[in-house]
């Protein structure tokens, strides 16, 4: 595989690892964002923290019910982000090829849909960079930021790396910077039958790349230093219809995505509120799915150092006003929808807390079992909604804290609970119901607050081709273990299985994700007992109907109907 901790290529040219790197080493910086409390004294938010467990005095019940069938489960929830800089994120080596770890874990994890080249970088990206032999290919800014790479992750590795783990592509175009001319070539490239470039690139049949994303976050103003390339909604609706219409002469059986605003949160995200329903009424005829990037939480930026048990209930809450966004999402398409049947995307999402120049105590919570308790919440969320065809979290493997395997090809918390739900979520939804008690959860940052918060949560599946039963829940209490009763009317199981992601602390993790070299200090980790074996991934037999739920735990009964 290669250590990229020693390659110049990776090491130099991050975008996220330089603004780590600087971030860290301006110490002070980052003291005066908050660091202290406000009578001086030094808060360690990573310190040593006891979450005792009581257990609920009563049993619940959960009934299953196969026979009342709620709608399908899109395969597509199950994808992820990879770019196109630093040689795809770190998954092609020094010798420019595949990693073969890296390809290994993300076919075991059960991807099924990789987004390219980006992220901020797609609207900067010329796709032809991409292509043609190696050594020729150049070595263009990013322009998002002060970084420059070579562009040795282009269109052939894609497809390498979607043939190699079986995975459906999703290419987002520039619409930033670029031209629907441009892209209109990029969908001949990849799916015409006779393009000599693709050919001349060792693919001689087409690769049949079925969904395309016009542009990413257009309505942003964009980050500080970075070249704006943000418009207004009647502009982009326009645009996206150029595009369409350039991209559907090459290729008529397409699906395109434009990208919208589902509003999830009570901070700053668009000078435009009423983007979606601007594209809709302008566009809706030229849609197949709404993109939307509505479920980054908790986004601690400018909270200062907050206790960990508030940031974790607050965090777990927040899926809850994701599904709230995405249900007045669905409504609006309804107003809208003509001729063409209107999907949705969720193209980014995950944990996501705070960047280094604000808290270095913070940003790398991103790897806990606290984080995956986030994770499974927001797949429950995704996989209720019919309407919702295709999710990418952000990103399977990076050089710095985003990914979610880590830079020594290490999978972190998250990426075992989406395996977990991957693996073992059927494709039709079906009736689960479960009174479980409730929390509630102020404002807090960007969160809305929330009132009545399911402390369990449950989602059941089934398939139909082999008579599984999935029945997920997810407890997102802090403090209280809960044991479930299952009940299936009319079809009890013959045989059952636990799968379960647990561990003694919320900040639970399974290791080191920062490459050396960056000024990481140990204060920032977030706290946890003898890593890697506080984390724990369970499979047993079940061997009665009561189901034994952790404080933030993650469990899933596979139960065989057959």
């Amino acid at each position: 595989m290669g250590d990229h901790r020693k390659d110049p290529e990776l090491s130099a040219d991050g975008r996220m690892r330089r603004r780590i790197a600087a971030a860290l080493a301006a110490g002070a910086g980052a003291v005066g964002l908050g660091l202290h409390r406000a009578d001086g004294e030094d808060v360690n938010v990573n310190a040593p923290a006891q979450y005792p467990q009581t257990l609920y005095p009563q049993v619940l019940e959960c009934v299953v019910d196969g026979a009342k069938d709620l709608g399908p489960v899109n395969a597509g929830i199950f994808g992820t982000n990879l770019e196109w800089f630093n040689r795809g994120d770190g998954l092609i080596g020094p010798d420019l090829r595949l990693r073969p770890r890296l390809i290994e874990l993300a076919r075991e994890q059960g991807i099924t849909v990789f987004r390219f080249p980006g992220g901020i970088l797609a609207d900067y990206y010329n796709w032809v960079d991409g292509t043609g032999p190696r050594k020729d290919r150049p070595r263009v800014p990013h322009l998002s930021d002060p970084g420059a790479s070579h562009t040795y992750f282009g269109s052939p590795e894609f497809f390498d790396l979607l043939h190699a783990t079986g995975a459906q592509g999703l290419i987002t175009v520039n619409a930033g910077t670029g031209t629907a001319r441009e892209a209109a070539a990029w969908v001949d490239y990849a799916n015409s039958p006779r393009n000599a470039r693709r050919q001349a690139d060792g693919f001689p049949h087409p690769i049949g790349i079925r969904w395309w994303e016009v542009g990413n976050e257009l309505y942003l103003p964009g980050n500080p230093g970075q070249v704006s390339i943000g418009v207004t909604p009647e502009v982009y609706a326009q645009r996206f219809i150029q595009y369409s219409r350039a991209m559907r002469a090459v290729d008529p059986g397409i699906r395109l995505l434009a990208i919208g605003v589902a509003k999830s949160h009570g901070g700053p995200d668009t000078r435009y509120p009423d983007w979606s329903e601007v594209l809709l009424r302008e566009a809706a005829g030229e849609i197949d799915l709404i993109a939307v990037h509505n479920a980054y939480f908790p986004m601690l930026y400018r909270v200062g150092i907050p206790p960990v048990a508030q940031v974790y209930r607050c965090l777990w809450a927040a899926p809850e006003a994701v599904d709230r966004s995405l249900t007045e999402l669905e409504q609006l398409i309804a107003r809208y929808e003509t001729r063409r049947q209107i999907g949705i995307a969720v193209t980014e999402w995950g944990a996501l807390y705070s960047l280094p120049r604000y808290d270095p105590y913070w940003f790398d919570h991103v790897k806990t079992l606290g984080s995956g308790v986030y994770v499974a919440r927001l797949l429950q969320v995704f996989a209720s909604h019919p309407r919702v065809e295709l999710t990418n979290y952000f990103k399977l493997v990076d050089s710095s804290f985003m990914g979610w395997i880590s830079y020594e090809g290490v999978p972190k918390v998250p990426y075992w609970v989406f395996k977990l739900f991957a693996q073992n979520t059927g494709s039709r939804r079906i009736a689960a119901q479960l009174a479980s008690p409730t929390y509630e959860t102020p404002a807090f940052g960007i969160m809305f607050p929330e009132r009545n918060v399911p402390e369990v949560t449950v989602l059941a599946t089934r398939s139909p081709g082999d008579g599984r039963v999935f029945v997920n829940f997810v407890n997102r209490s802090l403090t209280t273990r809960y044991r479930i009763r299952l009940r299936h009317p009319g079809s009890a199981p013959r045989q059952a299985e636990i799968l379960a992601v647990t561990g003694n602390e919320p900040t639970a993790h399974n290791g080191p994700d920062i490459p050396p070299g960056l000024g990481f200090e140990p204060a920032y980790d977030p706290y946890t007992t003898a890593a890697p074996g506080s984390i724990r991934i369970e499979r047993r037999a079940l061997t009665s109907d009561v189901v034994e739920l952790p404080a933030f735990s993650v469990v899933t009964v596979v139960a065989s109907t057959r």
